[in-house]
């Protein structure tokens, strides 16, 4: 698959050359290139850098960009305001879950923690029914 991005081609042209040659230029580049298989980061290096952007915004939703400047407290203009509280706590806990090594993730939900992957199954369950609810009636 190809780079989106001049900054993501020379991002994994570093992780290819760790992977070939050992020598790692961070721990950040070391950590992407034992996550991702060799194909992959040679297929991201290789993209020429002809007619790609610099940098490839992060595209957010206006509602995403709102919850994300937006403080909540009591006596703030939403009524609500636990449940937009609640569901940014939920995104942000989500987005840096999954910015971690799923690797690593796995090996600790293996070694005995079946209660964590019942809880998130559980929260997934209640996070789509308020959203099938929420967006039903839109």
């Amino acid at each position: 698959m190809p780079s989106k991005s001049r900054s993501q081609q020379r991002l994994f042209g570093a992780v290819h050359r760790c992977q070939k040659t050992g020598k790692c230029s961070s721990p950040k580049i070391k950590k992407i290139a034992d996550s991702i298989s060799k194909k992959d980061a040679k297929d991201f290096a290789k993209t020429k850098h002809k007619g790609l952007p610099k940098k490839v915004k992060n595209k957010k939703g206006k509602f995403t960009e709102w919850l994300d400047k937006k403080e909540f407290s009591e006596g703030c203009d939403i009524k609500n305001y636990m449940f937009f509280s609640n569901l940014k706590v939920i995104k942000d806990k989500i987005e840096h879950l999954l910015s971690l090594d799923p690797y690593l993730i796995d090996a600790m939900l293996e070694d005995g923690h079946d209660w964590a992957r019942e809880h998130l199954a559980t929260s997934k369950d209640d996070v789509e029914e308020v959203y099938n609810w929420i967006t039903s009636n839109l």
